[in-house]
């Protein structure tokens, strides 16, 4: 087996191959055998190798990863506080919200009250003498002072 000799790209070129004028090289200046360094260059010979090895890609990789994730961390730290406060003010919003409920039952609960002192004249007079100690024409009170105690409970 003889070694394989590798060509220049050069001696490659098709006979018929014409890529045109190009623009960085002026007019007339064509990728041949002529001019091999042409700014103008074919597909057909362009190969990209692929060192799976190449510890400078791994390391840029790892850098451009790092970074990422450092931007992450960042932004990460710069909008915790505004999620603590938003949190935060959910909480409360959920304890205003439950403190509502409450007020609001008491409103029906007293609308209820005034309801009944509106129209029924009996519950009004009994109000009246149990509360301001009213009484009828003629009637005759009886107030009654609850015992006293010396602060000995009974068992």
């Amino acid at each position: 087996m003889s070694p394989r000799v590798l060509e220049p790209w050069y001696d490659r070129v098709p006979d018929d191959y014409s890529p045109g004028p190009t623009t960085s090289g002026g007019p007339g200046v064509r990728c041949s055998r002529e001019n091999p360094l042409s700014p103008v260059a074919p597909a057909w010979f362009t190969r990209r190798v692929h060192d799976d090895a190449d510890i400078w890609g791994i390391l840029t990789k790892l850098v451009v990863g790092l970074v990422v994730m450092a931007i992450l961390v960042l932004i990460f730290m710069l909008y915790r506080p505004l999620i603590d406060e938003n949190e935060r003010m959910r909480r409360d919003i959920l304890k205003m919200d439950e403190e509502i409920k409450v007020q609001e039952k008491a409103v029906q609960e007293l609308s209820a009250q005034i309801a009944i002192l509106r129209n029924d004249t009996n519950t009004l007079e009994r109000l009246a003498r149990e509360k301001l100690g009213y009484a009828r024409p003629g009637e005759t009170i009886f107030h009654f002072d609850p015992p006293s105690t010396n602060g000995f409970a009974p068992r």
